[in-house]
């Protein structure tokens, strides 16, 4: 038989409508540019690639442990969940907002999370930086994982667009799941 693709739009219009889809997708491109401007406030990061619908790739200044220990250092904390990305080279950290309930709160609340857990890692990157400023020892890599798997190229260099696959959200209590 033939595949029910055009079901998930179909079931998708009927629930938002087509203004209302246009609305959820206009307030994540807004939301993801406020996003943008605040991560961009604060001078360790920048862009990894043009913001994109709801998707914002960025990275820390610098060596690419820093943005992967920043990254590790968010996930060890189970507040919001982002992921890695690497295109040529350059290893960035993604955030995507695909949540109908996502609010500017969420999104300041996941930037502080973002400079939190820098703080601690640049504080950690000081403590561990050899005086020629060379080397930095005890910051994880996750672009070369340790179980020998790679991590999967999600872009082309020509097509930094594609990537919008993957999500970020903030990770609930459990007890804020079960609502009556």
């Amino acid at each position: 038989g033939r595949r029910f693709r055009a079901l998930k739009i179909w079931f998708t219009l009927r629930t938002y409508g087509l203004s209302g889809l246009q609305q959820h997708i206009r307030n994540h491109v807004s939301l993801a540019q406020q996003f943008e401007e605040l991560i961009l406030a604060d001078p360790r990061f920048e862009l990894a690639s043009p913001t994109c619908m709801g998707l914002v790739c960025f990275r820390a200044k610098g060596d690419n442990k820093l943005s992967s220990a920043i990254l590790e250092e968010l996930n060890k904390r189970k507040k919001v969940y982002l992921i890695p990305g690497k295109l040529n080279d350059s290893v960035f950290i993604r955030f995507v907002l695909t949540s109908p309930t996502t609010t500017i709160e969420d999104v300041k609340t996941s930037i502080q999370e973002i400079l939190d857990a820098t703080d601690i890692v640049f504080e950690q990157t000081k403590e561990n930086t050899n005086v020629d400023n060379k080397s930095v020892e005890g910051v994880v890599d996750v672009a070369k994982p340790k179980n020998g798997l790679k991590l999967p190229t999600y872009t082309k260099p020509t097509q930094p667009e594609t990537c919008a696959t993957t999500f970020c959200t903030l990770r609930p209590n459990i007890t804020n799941i079960a609502r009556s």
